[in-house]
């Protein structure tokens, strides 16, 4: 459920991975003010929306993490960009640097992903 109260929006940023033994490596990041939808949307359950990305291979999808507790949609959004674009982030260059920046993009799969976030997350 996307609200509590009434009138307070959780704000939710995700890490899909591939149960689709043909794409074991395949994973996604995405935003989402309602998790259990998003899922259902990017797994084709519900016919209007999920991104393309996820459309032709992959599916099924599951959640790898979840991570939640942001103060606004633009900053979850923020936090979105910056782990989908981590060698272009300058949290992450000025954390690790930019060659490091540069190398951790080249990080595949659900491993590389939690590996920025863990990056994103420190900083």
């Amino acid at each position: 459920m996307s609200v509590a109260n009434g009138n307070e929006k959780f704000f939710h940023c995700y890490l899909l991975g591939s149960l689709d033994p043909k794409h074991p490596m395949k994973s996604y990041v995405g935003f989402t003010v309602d998790p259990h939808r998003r899922l259902r949307q990017h797994n084709g359950i519900l016919k209007s929306g999920g991104a393309w990305k996820t459309k032709r291979s992959g599916r099924p999808w599951r959640f790898v993490c979840i991570v939640y507790g942001f103060d606004s949609q633009r900053t979850s959004l923020q936090f979105e960009w910056a782990w989908q674009h981590c060698d272009r982030s300058l949290v992450v260059r000025n954390a690790i640097g930019d060659e490091a920046a540069r190398k951790i993009k080249r990080k595949r799969g659900i491993i590389g992903q939690l590996y920025m976030l863990k990056i994103l997350l420190t900083e």
